[in-house]
């Protein structure tokens, strides 16, 4: 049996990004990871980056504005689309990359400018000299900063590896894997220096990968809804890099053919169990709410709304009770201080006789709300003294309240009429429930069979009449062609129209004089909302089997509707790298691209696959270094020593090895790094005469 495995569909979020609280000298500089998926950044004279964030860039209210939102953030604020500051692999878009540049000095305690820290930022391989101005640019006019320099981050991946050799790091020969987010390189180290001319790349990273994963769960399993992140988060936490390919596939079709084949690999489907709600399950077995909680509930709610009404009527009286105190006073002051008063009314711009009009309406207003509370208690009889007296011994005043009673005895009476009706209604639907549940006390067993049946039946009865009623006669003369033309032949009589009935002919018409039959429909109805809200009743504990079978049944299929089984999916996910024909990619796979160094290069290659390094986040898949160092044997010659290595962490060690460079090789770093002073001489081109360091992009 498959495992099954729960993945939450809610992915845990990211706490904000932090703010870093203390001080920095200015020789300490800032390092940055800028990746297409993450960046990582901090000081060089700490061991980790201080910020690790998804490199994205959305608009958000920040303070009642919209502004700029970067990384971590994102999760915590109302945001439009987020967009990335790189197409590809290359940083594109500058206004994105001004604006993860802005979160990062801010939150590394730079919130003014001129920042006077040095910086180096990491970048891939081949950057285009243009991209690397732009971003000197951008250091120097933005932020003004001393010292900017660059370089490859899956170098530095490297020198973290050798920081305890870094004595011996020129004469240093290997073979450089690196995939990351949108690409994959593969690069020669040949005693210390890059060979630039040799490395090749791929089109194929991690996004390719979760975007063929998306594809391939949404066709088999439509009726989950899959989301990028989550497909990520599936890829990272099951996908694996196959050994042998055709071998592992042809295993898989051993396994759901049943054909025991022979010399097949062992696999096991893995299962994601994804949350589910058991609706069948809670609508036939399940107990609803019973009336008096829901009477409970609408008490409850009817309280609340009458305090509510209590209390602004009692804000009202208040107010209405200070403002006649208010005037009251000012006509006090006409007695007690003559010009007061007339200084009060000249600035307020009142005159006596409104201000005598507006207290009238407040105490009508206060007597009122008086009245009304104590007609509450007591409402006084209607009279209809006038309803029976002849109109001849009325004057018209009387006539004309005699039409008002009239009309007011006929509502009052009509509304004791539905209030009786209502009444009994009540009293017969109680009588009816308490025969039932009585019923119910007797035998619940049988009153449950005898409804079970009733439903059953009339289910069959509306299916029956329904095939009937779609059954084909002879050519066209179905049944509901014959119901419209009778329906047609009604219309035209001349007698149509006088009853009411005869319109509802043109709903016949419309429907295809398929008029359905709601007799049975209708008492199946009630039936099915009689047993959902009478079964099963309180401490009833089903003995039946069959019920507990078919409750067993309903919660399975619930459970099976929101599993996904995967198989072939995993391996194929991570093959594009390999084998990016898969996606229909007219390129070759990353191990194809090694076998094409060596098999063009001048140089002995003997030396490189004896040291091969692994890095990049993509290269985190588990199985990678176990399927790079088959593929590489079966290159190389017969015995030849060949050594695969996977970078401690993939992902941060890039940062890790540019912090060691600057530290440990810091005079290099000086030397090739570009200054404020020579770019305000000479400008960006002045990035094309520099000397390049150990993880320098030119040679």
């Amino acid at each position: 049996m498959a495992q099954v495995q729960p993945v939450a569909l809610n992915l845990k979020r990211c706490p904000p990004d932090p703010v870093y609280q203390g001080t920095q000298s200015p020789e300490a500089s800032v390092v940055i990871d800028f990746g297409s998926y993450k960046t990582a950044a901090g000081w060089s004279n700490e061991t980790d980056p201080f910020l690790n964030f998804k490199t994205l860039v959305g608009k958000g209210k920040v303070g009642g504005k919209m502004r700029n939102v970067v990384g971590n953030d994102l999760e915590h604020v109302t945001m439009s689309n987020t967009t990335s500051p790189f197409v590809g692999d290359i940083p594109y878009h500058f206004g994105n990359v001004e604006a993860v540049f802005d979160h990062v000095f801010s939150h590394l305690g730079h919130k003014r400018h001129p920042i006077p820290n040095s910086v180096l930022i990491t970048e891939p391989v081949s950057c285009p000299i243009y991209t690397r101005q732009l971003m000197s640019e951008l250091m120097f006019e933005c932020y003004g900063v001393p010292r900017v320099g660059f370089g490859i981050d899956a170098l530095f991946s490297f020198l973290y590896y050798k920081r305890n050799n870094l004595e011996n790091l020129n004469q240093e020969t290997a073979l450089i894997f690196r995939s990351g987010f949108n690409s994959s390189h593969v690069i020669p180290l040949l005693r210390g220096k890059t060979q630039h001319k040799d490395i090749m790349r791929i089109d194929v990273g991690g996004s390719t990968s979760t975007s063929y994963l998306q594809q391939i769960l949404q066709l088999s399993q439509p009726n989950i809804r899959l989301t990028n992140p989550l497909v990520n988060h599936i890829k990272e936490s099951f996908c694996y890099a196959s050994p042998d390919y055709l071998e592992e596939m042809r295993s898989w079709r051993n396994y759901t053919r049943k054909l025991n084949l022979p010399n097949c690999m062992p696999v096991t489907p893995t299962i994601i169990q994804f949350p589910y709600s058991s609706t069948a399950k809670a609508t036939s077995g399940s107990a609803p709410i019973e009336d008096d909680e829901k009477e409970r509930k609408r008490q409850e709610r009817s309280d609340r709304m009458r305090l509510m009404a209590q209390e602004k009527k009692e804000k009202k009286v208040t107010s209405m009770k200070e403002e006649r105190e208010y005037i009251t006073n000012i006509f006090n002051l006409k007695v007690q201080d003559p010009e007061e008063y007339e200084r009060i009314m000249s600035s307020e711009g009142y005159t006596s006789d409104d201000l005598k009009d507006h207290l009238a309406k407040i105490e009508k207003s206060l007597n009122n709300q008086q009245a009304g509370g104590a007609n509450n208690s007591t409402k006084k009889e209607q009279d209809f003294s006038l309803v029976d007296m002849d109109d001849d011994l009325l004057d018209d005043a009387q006539k004309k309240e005699k039409k008002k009673q009239v009309f007011l005895k006929t509502m009052v009476e009509s509304r004791k009429v539905q209030q009786a009706k209502k009444e009994q209604e009540q009293a017969r639907k109680s009588e009816q429930e308490r025969i039932i549940r009585e019923q119910i006390d007797l035998d619940p067993q049988a009153w449950y069979n005898k409804i079970s049946n009733e439903i059953t039946e009339l289910k069959q009865a509306i299916a029956k009449k329904q095939q009937q009623s779609t059954a084909r006669l002879t050519g066209r003369q179905t049944v509901q062609s014959l119901a419209r033309m009778r329906a047609l032949t009604m219309v035209e009589h001349e007698d149509f129209g006088n009853n009411d009935q005869d319109w509802d002919t043109y709903l016949e018409i419309d429907k295809g004089g398929d008029k359905p039959k709601g007799e049975e429909s209708e008492k199946l109805a009630k039936l099915e909302a009689m047993l959902a809200k009478f079964w099963p009743p309180k401490n009833y504990a089903a003995t039946s089997a069959d019920q507990k079978a078919s409750a067993e049944s309903e919660y399975s299929s619930e459970q099976i509707a929101a599993q996904m089984q995967l198989t072939t999916a995993l391996p194929r996910a991570v093959e594009v790298l390999f084998q990016p024909s898969l996606l229909g990619m007219d390129q070759m796979g990353l191990l194809e691209a090694t076998h094409e160094i060596f098999r063009v290069r001048e140089y002995d290659t003997s030396e490189i696959v004896n040291q091969i390094y692994i890095t990049g986040g993509n290269m985190c898949t588990a199985g990678m270094a176990e399927r790079i160092r088959t593929e590489i044997v079966q290159m190389r010659p017969m015995g030849e020593p060949i050594k695969v290595i996977t970078a401690e962490d993939p992902i941060l060690d890039a940062w890790r090895g540019a912090r060691l460079f600057v530290e440990k090789f810091h005079d290099q770093f000086l030397e090739s790094a570009l200054t404020r002073e020579i770019y305000l001489e000479v400008g960006p081109t002045a990035l094309g005469n520099l000397v390049p360091n150990f993880a320098s992009n030119w040679a």
